[in-house]
């Protein structure tokens, strides 16, 4: 019983800091619309959780005509205002 506390404990620990990260990077998220609809073009769809690297293909494709797509977990990420900027 102690260990899964502790592993409990340490969980929630790590999520903090994930979130301090997150959002003292990419600013505190807001609820946001996600559009359903895919559009014709290039595209590509990102899963995971890297919010970093999500940025940084946004960065690389600004003004390429390149759609980036996200689902799953990804779908938070439309809610962070810098995300929202690139």
């Amino acid at each position: 019983m102690q260990r899964s506390l502790e592993t409990g404990r340490l969980n929630l620990l790590t999520m903090e800091v994930l979130d301090k990260a997150n959002t003292g990077t990419f600013g505190n998220p807001v609820p946001t619309v996600v559009p359903l609809s895919a559009k014709k073009g290039k595209a590509i769809l990102v899963s995971g959780h890297d919010l970093k690297d999500l940025y940084e293909l946004l960065k690389q494709t600004e003004g390429k005509g390149v759609y980036i797509y996200t689902h799953g977990e990804m779908l938070l990420t439309h809610g962070y205002p810098e995300l929202k900027e690139v």
